[in-house]
């Protein structure tokens, strides 16, 4: 209608009883002519229409104003929502066809002309046709879920599988906001395509095989679990072959390096009787992640190969020598991965033996070699200046190498050898023959509280399975290396750990020289432990930078430590950080041995 017939059909002249609102329809449209970039008398024009109500007055105010203003799509919405509310389905279809014709860009517009067309029962493939020109346009655009999940929802319910699968795999392509709510939606387009193979291998087994491999080939092709899935349909069929390469795709193309397919990959040579193409499996693939350097990443995908296949090695071929070569080779190449210690010592504390002690120690000992080493360095500058002779003060090393001359007195030679591991931590010297192979690092890398952690957990191991004096000399090494808690250096406000360590043992040796017992244990045999005065604990914490602060622990004389005396210990504590809870207490890593199915 052109302003002409406009004007004229709101002409006085040509109306009969007067009509407020079509009055103000004819001012505003004669004042949008005169001004046409009003846009408040334009959206006031669109109003006085839509209140008036009838439908020439509304396809005159929205077509004219629409000619202005093209990309304004939340009107070209409000009209077809005109058109349709007035009863023409197919004239709001025309208007929202005119809408993406004049705005392409708007996710809205073709969200709302898909609704329509549904609304209305079109037929799919119209709705379809719809949905994907909008995909064309803005597909990609960061806010277009809305307009895929339309498209989802319709080949959900009136598609195929496949299709509905091609779509996810179109939508995981495309950098939209809510991306990560789709990863949901392929794991059930997975899931389908693994029922499907399972109904069909049950009631079709001839098309099995040809709907996985257009599973894997086309619509999951990137899925490692449906590459693992289709392995083992292909094993349970008697193709090894086949078997064989989705196990080595997974490995080297879709998920290199990934524990569980390893494991999967393993297991499946085993069950073909070829136990070796196992084991150099794990050699392949431990040397691929030791060759990419260093990094947090690899040192900890190799450490826990390291430990899979050492249980592989001990489970299936009961070659426990080449295992504990296996663990020693990967901490020496990922000394970082604490898992691969914890793994390690249990590995060791799990096998039976008269030497167990000795080899359990030995491998704590290995580890806290890197604090001792940290240590010593901080060190020496200030020993190269004191008195070589103050064995007088009855070092903790004295006391270790006594205890370990008792144990040898006592005949309890492998329980002896333990304490010499253990005074050896103490005093510096060499570590004990079970360990004599074994490399220490050089340097820590281990977080102090890690360390911290392992030597609390070699006092529970002594304790429960060693004799009193490995068990003392044990003690002592923590009590040298770990005066104060690491958590607590950690924390010291305006000072470095090694001037807070520094701190602590010079308040100890002021304790000794005072007459304070410089063995904690001393009296353990006959009475309670001495308690350490709290001028000194005090003296330690403030030269921290700190406050006071008592750790109390309550023992109960559990495992063998004295009750406490009449009234506690009051504030102070007796010197020493004895076991704040009985061994076992750690939760081990969930790799446990015999897991696996091995």
């Amino acid at each position: 209608m052109s302003q002409d017939e406009y004007v004229r059909l709101h002409d006085p002249k040509n109306r009969e009883p007067a009509n407020p609102l079509l009055e103000r329809c004819q001012e505003l449209f004669k004042a949008v002519t005169e001004k046409p970039d009003d846009f408040n008398t334009w959206t006031s024009l669109i109003s006085t229409a839509e209140k008036l109500d009838d439908v020439q007055h509304i396809r005159s105010a929205y077509d004219a104003f629409l000619a202005e203003f093209p990309l304004c799509y939340g009107y070209w919405k409000r009209y077809a929502e005109a058109e349709r509310r007035h009863g023409s389905s197919e004239a709001a279809a025309a208007v929202l066809e005119r809408g993406v014709a004049a705005t392409p860009y708007s996710t809205e517009l073709w969200v709302a002309y898909a609704n329509l067309l549904l609304a209305a029962d079109a037929e799919t493939d119209a709705v379809r046709s719809v949905l994907e020109r909008g995909l064309a346009y803005v597909g990609p655009d960061w806010l277009s879920s809305s307009l895929w999940d339309k498209a989802l929802g319709l080949e959900g319910s009136a598609g195929s599988p496949a299709s509905v699968a091609a779509l996810y795999a179109r939508v995981l392509g495309c950098p939209i906001k809510e991306l990560d709510k789709y990863h949901t939606g392929v794991l059930a387009v997975l899931q389908f395509w693994q029922r499907y193979v399972l109904w069909c291998e049950a009631n079709q087994p001839e098309a099995a095989a040809a709907v996985l491999a257009r599973a894997t080939a086309v619509h999951c092709k990137r899925r490692p679990d449906l590459a693992v899935f289709a392995a083992r349909f292909h094993e349970a069929a008697g193709d090894a072959d086949a078997a064989r390469a989705a196990y080595r795709r997974v490995l080297s193309e879709l998920a290199p390096g990934l524990l569980e397919v390893v494991l999967a990959a393993a297991n499946f040579e085993r069950r073909m009787g070829q136990p070796a193409a196992a084991a150099a499996l794990f050699e392949e693939l431990l040397q691929q992640e030791r060759e990419k350097g260093s990094s947090s990443s690899s040192s900890s995908v190799a450490g826990f190969l390291s430990l899979l296949y050492a249980n592989f090695l001990r489970q299936v071929f009961g070659d426990v020598e080449r295992a504990r070569q296996v663990l020693q080779e990967g901490l020496a190449a990922s000394p970082a991965c604490q898992a691969l210690w914890e793994g390690a010592l249990f590995f060791e504390e799990t096998l039976p033996g008269d030497d167990r002690v000795a080899r359990v120690l030995a491998l704590y000992e290995q580890a806290l070699a890197q604090k001792k080493s940290s240590s010593s360095s901080s060190s020496d500058s200030k020993s190269s200046g004191e008195d070589s002779g103050s064995g007088k003060e009855g070092g903790s090393g004295d006391a270790a190498a006594a205890a370990a001359d008792a144990a040898i007195a006592d005949g309890v030679e492998q329980e002896a050898t333990a304490a010499a591991a253990a005074a050896a931590a103490v005093d510096g010297t060499a570590a004990p023959e079970a360990a004599a192979a074994a490399p220490a690092p050089a340097a820590q890398v281990l977080s102090d509280e890690a360390l911290e952690e392992l030597s609390k957990r070699s006092v529970e191991f002594a304790d429960m399975y060693a004799d009193v004096a490995t068990l003392r000399a044990v003690q002592q090494r923590h009590n040298k290396l770990f005066m104060l808690p690491a958590s607590a250096l950690a924390a010291a406000p305006g000072s470095s750990k090694q001037t807070a360590a520094a701190a602590a043992a010079a308040a100890a040796d002021a304790a000794r020289k005072r007459g304070a017992p410089a063995d904690p244990w001393q009296g353990y045999a006959n009475g309670p432990m001495q308690k350490m005065p709290r001028g000194d604990e005090a003296a330690a914490a403030a030269a921290m930078g700190g406050g006071y602060h008592h750790h109390h622990h309550e023992h109960g004389g559990g495992y063998g430590f004295p009750p406490p005396p009449a009234g506690g210990y009051g504030d102070g504590g007796y010197g020493m950080h004895p076991p704040p809870y009985g061994y076992g207490h750690h939760q081990y890593p969930p790799y446990g041995y015999g897991g696996y199915g091995y």
